[in-house]
């Protein structure tokens, strides 16, 4: 998949064959198939830590004030849950609070989903640069 995204960059760039593709995505403001997949898992986990989504999708995760009741600075956080294989660590529970962990106190903190998306757009294209 992402060879046929170099592929279509390329060709809406109207850039030669070889030519690396980096400054592609940069000059068309496209993100690479990881960085879409990265930005949708954390909009469904900024859906879940405002408790806007369902509750079967809510019911997938626990947040660490629920696993201990003393105060700490990640407490309404969703715990990071421990996987040994490599199936488990690629699954949605996994890959999304590891992500939400990463992701800026500030950002977090925005509560309109599409200024979150919009903001995290911005931060994964500044990476290309």
């Amino acid at each position: 998949m992402e060879k046929l995204q170099k592929k279509v960059v390329r060709y809406v760039g109207k850039a030669h064959y070889l030519e690396h593709t980096l400054p592609l995505f940069q000059k068309l403001h496209i993100l690479k198939f990881q960085d879409i997949f990265e930005l949708q898992t954390l909009k469904q986990m900024h859906l879940y830590f405002y408790n806007m989504i369902p509750q079967p999708i809510c019911d997938l995760f626990v947040r660490n004030e629920e696993v201990h009741h003393y105060n700490t600075r990640q407490r309404s956080n969703p715990r990071v849950h421990k996987w040994n294989t490599a199936l488990g660590k690629k699954s949605f529970v996994y890959m999304g609070t590891h992500l939400w962990s990463e992701v800026n106190a500030e950002l977090q903190n925005v509560f309109d989903t599409k200024v979150f998306v919009k903001r995290y757009k911005k931060e994964l294209l500044q990476k290309y640069y």
